[in-house]
């Protein structure tokens, strides 16, 4: 059991609550999804003030229904952006966790960015030999392929700030790589959209976060949930 500091105590609740990790970002398609037609204008963070916006000239992700079950998915082609109006700081470290579908979205210019600094990508896959890595004027590899099977999964990525590991539905998977520090300005694209990843479901970004045991860990070394339990 898990309290949350309103004298309320929640016994795995059928949806995980980012909001217990003090995230930077919180971003579920339930939440906050503002919508003209089915193309999104705005995203809002459930904890917070932060939100994404489609940059200016560039496409915009769209709404699709029930992609993880009953839940909505947000898609981003390579045309799609989302840019954050408060930059996220990279350099002390962050746990970026997200549910996701494969395969990834098709064509593109070589890659799929996932969170990026223009120019500078923290996470990345490129499309070549569906590596996962970052590019940091030149692709670092993880050593890791991302299946192109079809169906939903959870990635997430830490960062110390330098470097970072990957876990794939909760597992360990590649080798540490270096990785940007530059501050986290966009998701699921950059500027330049060409880079579109493809459809996700929660995106969560955190303070870096450790995983042991098959549950996840703050900073203060305080257990939460297993991995699994985003994608509920």
């Amino acid at each position: 059991m898990i309290g949350i500091g309103l004298g309320i105590e929640l016994s795995k609740p059928a949806i995980f609550d980012p909001i217990i990790l003090s995230p930077y970002l919180a971003l579920d398609p339930e939440f906050g999804v503002s919508t003209s037609g089915s193309n999104i204008t705005n995203w809002a963070s459930r904890f917070g003030s932060n939100y994404g916006v489609p940059i200016s000239g560039k496409g915009k992700p769209t709404l699709a229904a029930n992609v993880f079950g009953s839940r909505h998915g947000i898609v981003f082609d390579y045309t799609s952006t989302l840019q954050l109006v408060t930059p996220i700081v990279a350099s002390s470290g962050f746990t970026v966790v997200l549910s996701t579908i494969t395969p990834l979205v098709a064509g593109g210019a070589g890659y799929h960015s996932l969170v990026s600094n223009d120019s500078q990508f923290h996470v990345l896959m490129q499309s070549s030999n569906s590596r996962l890595g970052a590019y940091t004027n030149a692709f670092k590899d993880s050593g890791f392929t991302v299946p192109s099977t079809a169906g939903a999964h959870i990635l997430s990525v830490t960062s110390d700030g330098a470097n970072a590991t990957a876990r794939w539905d909760g597992a360990a998977v590649g080798a540490s790589f270096v990785t940007s520090n530059q501050n986290i300005t966009e998701i699921c694209n950059y500027s330049g959209a060409v880079y579109g990843w493809g459809t996700i479901g929660n995106l969560w970004i955190f303070p870096s976060l450790s995983f042991s045991g098959g549950k996840v860990h703050s900073q203060t070394g305080r257990s939460v949930y297993t991995v699994t339990s985003v994608l509920q």
